[in-house]
């Protein structure tokens, strides 16, 4: 909490987010707009922070946009986010925190069921909504299983070394999807 706030009094210093699907990353936006007291517009861009090369693209055409806010987030692959991203922000030189969220992978996956079978139905197709419809893994099994392994950032995050070897020497702070509530009370305290 400590970091997060000397970061976010610190004009010379900004925190980008690498928003990994289903680890709420949504939330920590909105509360990120609500502690920051963000215009509509700003808000907009931290809701629309998808996806992977586009995000590259739109940040590569006005990279000061993006490092110089206190705050911003990116859905993108793990490369482009520290050796494109975080690297350019520093290169402009920034104090840059690096932050990332996760979530156990159980929660997780229910979350994307939750996503796929209530949001968004006219998207679907219709063997999705009939699998949805059922709602059980007996009728279901490879429809539930494609989130049941969460292939990932929850595999390389819990069994490995791998993402957080990605992040050696980028002041990375990661927080875990249940303590959010928590650290952006105690954040607001903080400021």
């Amino acid at each position: 909490v400590w970091a997060f706030a000397d970061c976010l009094t610190d004009p010379n210093c900004t925190i980008q987010y690498l928003h990994e699907r289903k680890t709420g990353g949504t939330y920590i936006s909105y509360a990120m707009h609500r502690i920051l007291s963000l215009s509509d517009e700003e808000w907009e861009h931290l809701r629309n922070d998808c996806c992977e090369l586009y995000v590259k693209k739109w940040f590569e055409e006005n990279p000061s946009r993006y490092c110089n806010k206190r705050f911003s987030s990116y859905q993108t692959y793990h490369d482009i986010f520290a050796h494109v991203i975080v690297e350019k922000c520093k290169q402009l030189g920034k104090r840059v925190v690096v932050l990332t969220s996760f979530r156990e992978p159980l929660t997780r996956a229910v979350s994307w069921i939750h996503q796929i079978c209530n949001k968004s139905p006219d998207k679907r197709s219709s063997e999705v909504l009939e699998a949805c419809q059922r709602c059980t893994y007996a009728d279901d099994p490879d429809f539930y299983n494609q989130y049941k392994s969460l292939q990932g950032l929850d595999a390389l995050m819990l069994s490995n070394r791998t993402f957080w070897s990605g992040m050696d020497g980028h002041n990375m702070l990661a927080i875990d999807n249940a303590d959010l509530n928590e650290f952006f009370h105690l954040l607001e305290g903080a400021l």
